[in-house]
């Protein structure tokens, strides 16, 4: 049975540590990319909120504001669940298995024969709830605000949200913990950034909400390392798509900042590929109390951003260009703004 998210707060700490914060304010990361109208934001609050404030262009050409505070706490705790430790890749006796697996299903990994890989689909649905949920809400109110509301519209501004997120590789490595270079939707939230994978589940993730979740797939080049996403449709003239189980897909690649569109491919020079496929299957993974973490260490999970970051408008700023790095996101800069920690 799947623990409910509620319980996890008692669970988490028996063997994950949450240590200091780390690199404190927003750094960019390696290959960070945005796009000159978003404004992103996230500010610990005095209250134990994480305000989130995320200026994105709709598919309409229309300047948006998400909004939402989260519980702090909450981000920093399922944000830790996420993840293996790195020594379990190290042999160990066939006796350990089953308590390995149990520490896979912990930390939202699957064994995929000798890999041992992310559950996209897990990962997906498990921070839903919390996290995604009131991303397609504010989604289908703007939608629905502007009779807007419909399947392919959801899917567009779904698309544009998460593209417009800023494109950045996520380097967390140093706390023991293994997560295959992916960041879930509570680690977005922190850093205001993701790559392709990052973002492929965070879409996911909104989308299960808004179309049938039935509708998509999870697609990984074989020829390229990158991951995009597929929804059932019927595709129009030079539109791309997969035949999956004798139904048509579309390609979804929401990794920006390039805003493809449904069908559309970021790299239109390569024009055929072999994907292996996933389907999106809305499932839990259970959370095992009594796993035994003494074999593979304990891991400590480092906080990033010490709950203050902020990408303003304009250009990516320059390392050593202080001026450029003053956030103009939402009218006013990282000194008054109101709620945030001293």
């Amino acid at each position: 049975m799947a623990l409910a998210a509620s319980g996890l707060a008692f669970l988490m700490l028996s063997h994950l540590l949450l240590a200091a914060p780390v690199n404190a304010g927003f750094r960019a990361p390696e290959h960070f990319a945005k796009n000159e109208h978003v404004a992103y934001e996230a500010v610990k609050t005095h209250d134990g909120g994480l305000r989130v404030r995320f200026q994105f262009m709709d598919p309409f050409d229309t300047l948006q504001v998400f909004e939402h505070t989260y519980d702090y706490q909450r981000v920093l705790e399922l944000s830790a669940r996420y993840g293996i430790p790195d020594t379990l890749f190290e042999p160990i006796p066939v006796t350990e298995l089953p308590n390995r697996d149990k520490v896979l299903d912990n930390g939202l990994f699957h064994a995929r024969g000798d890999m041992l890989e992310p559950d996209l689909s897990a990962v997906s649905t498990f921070y839903g709830p919390e996290f995604t949920r009131p991303i397609a809400r504010f989604i289908i109110a703007s939608l629905k605000e502007r009779g807007l509301d419909t399947r392919a519209h959801r899917i567009a501004m779904a698309m544009a949200f998460t593209q417009d997120i800023p494109y950045g590789i996520p380097s967390l490595d140093g706390d023991g913990l293994f997560r295959s270079g992916l960041s879930p939707a509570p680690l977005i939230l922190l850093t205001g950034y993701g790559d392709c994978d990052s973002k492929a589940t965070l879409f996911v993730g909104i989308l299960r909400y808004l179309i049938s979740p039935e509708d998509i797939l999870f697609l990984t080049p074989e020829d390229e390392p990158h991951m995009l996403t597929a929804i059932r449709g019927e595709p129009g003239p030079d539109e791309r798509f997969i035949v999956w189980e004798g139904h048509p897909y579309l390609l979804a690649d929401v990794s920006g900042p390039g805003r493809a569109t449904l069908g559309e491919r970021e790299n239109e020079s390569q024009d055929s590929h072999v994907y292996r496929v996933e389907p999106y299957e809305a499932k839990s993974l259970p959370y095992h109390p009594d796993a035994d973490y003494s074999l593979f260490g304990r891991p400590r999970f480092h906080i990033p951003g010490a709950g203050q970051v902020h990408i303003g408008l304009g250009r990516v700023p320059d390392e050593d260009d202080e001026d450029a790095r003053s956030a103009r996101d939402f009218g006013y800069g990282p000194e008054d703004a109101p709620g945030r920690e001293p």
